[in-house]
């Protein structure tokens, strides 16, 4: 089988699972409904997970154009016992569509859109579909005019649902593509393949969950190789349910009862004297904005955060002086984590990296127009919360 053909084969198998009602289908497609079949190859999905989990992207997609198609089928169908693990479900799905991403690059227009259509993307392609002016001004006496095409199109609702995690982001927003009769237009296949990508993602992450509820697997031999992969894996015996679990803190604000100077005092002593994510998750509870603590959730969960919620989010902190360790070692629960990345970046909005400007949180009004904000606080910024938060508590004491 040529190239070509094996990169379609994978895809095809990643639809066969998206448009899957049950695992019983998937074991009669893959299996031919033999159990036996599935637990011999489990052990070579096991270490398929864990190629996944340990090299780049570029290394991935070699790797899962050359795997047979089974050993795809049979982590999936593992992975529905996890669902409940969602920054190590996370963490895989997004290697595996970030893999993906990049084989679609290599693939022709023509046959984009052939594996959008069987994954169910509504994409449309015709040279030059839509064609855009515009003036390039060179000088006061000397201007041209460009002419710019779009090859790409789909159905606005469409675009609006692929894209909705990304529409924070300037180069996303609806103002950058022109719509006419329903649709919008695309001009570069580089953006088309980010959506298909972020498609395959939700799209996997959401069909992985709702097959756990009718895929169970039992048996000796089962049972023992959902324990394996659990080792493999590194699965942790305590989920990120706890870090969200209610309660206090050790050091809890209503016990500051002095003046609202020494509750501010107290209070920046507390962010500052923060160990470890589950110390700040308890104090985040009381003291964080709704925004701010919504996307902490999400990441949490392993969502992948967008640009602009990664900005919020680390600015916060980093202005509440909480100390590095503690932000980088939130944002390994990112399923694109890296940590040499993550440290400059936070050092960079620290000052100390760049142009050595210490960066503030958005204001309430950005993070409203942003879409990140839909709670009315009667703060102007996130960082007035906690101390407006405070000033309550020595009010009630």
């Amino acid at each position: 089988m040529n190239k070509v053909n094996r990169k379609m084969t994978l895809l095809t198998v990643i639809s066969s699972f998206l448009n899957a009602s049950s695992c019983n289908e998937l074991f009669k497609q893959f299996f031919i409904e033999d159990i036996r079949m599935f637990v011999e190859i489990s052990a070579d999905a096991i270490s398929l997970a864990q190629k996944i989990k340990n090299l780049s992207e570029h290394e991935l997609v070699d790797l899962l154009v050359k795997v047979d198609d089974k050993y795809i089928a049979a982590l999936f169908i593992i992975l529905t016992q996890f669902s409940q693990y969602t920054i190590i479900l996370n963490r895989l799905v997004h290697k595996v569509a970030m893999s993906l991403q990049e084989l679609l690059n290599k693939l022709s227009d023509l046959d984009i859109v052939t594996v959008a259509r069987a994954l169910g993307v509504e994409i449309e392609y015709k040279p030059c579909a839509l064609e855009t002016h515009y003036i390039v001004v060179k000088s006061a006496n000397n201007a041209q005019i460009g002419a710019l095409c779009f090859n790409y199109r789909m159905p606005l609702y469409h675009y609006l649902k692929l894209a909705r995690t990304l529409l924070t982001e300037e180069s996303w927003k609806l103002v950058a593509f022109p719509i006419a009769k329903g649709y919008i237009y695309v001009d570069s296949k580089v953006k088309i393949v980010r959506l298909i990508a972020e498609y395959l993602r939700h799209a996997l992450v959401s069909k992985i969950s709702q097959l756990s509820s009718s895929c169970t697997l039992k048996g000796g031999e089962v049972e023992e190789i959902l324990r394996k992969f659990e080792e493999a894996l590194e699965i942790p015996t305590k989920g990120v349910a706890d870090l969200n679990t209610s309660g206090k803190g050790k050091e809890d604000a209503d016990s500051i009862t002095i003046s609202e100077q020494e509750h501010i005092h107290r209070l920046k002593e507390l962010f500052a004297n923060i160990k470890n994510v589950e110390e700040l998750v308890k104090i985040a509870e009381k003291y964080f904005p709704p925004c701010i603590n919504n996307i902490l959730n999400l990441l949490l969960k392993g969502e992948n955060l967008t640009h602009h919620q990664r900005f919020a989010l680390a600015t916060f902190l980093i202005n509440l002086n909480i100390s590095p360790e503690v932000i980088i070692d939130l944002f390994k629960h990112s399923p694109d984590f890296n940590e040499k990345i993550t440290r400059y970046q936070i050092e960079h909005l620290q000052g100390l990296r760049g142009s050595k400007k210490k960066y503030l949180p958005y204001s309430c009004a950005t993070m409203k127009t942003l879409n990140m904000c839909k709670w009315d606080c009667r703060v102007k910024n996130p960082l007035a919360y906690p101390y407006k938060m405070i000033k309550l508590t020595s009010k009630n004491d």
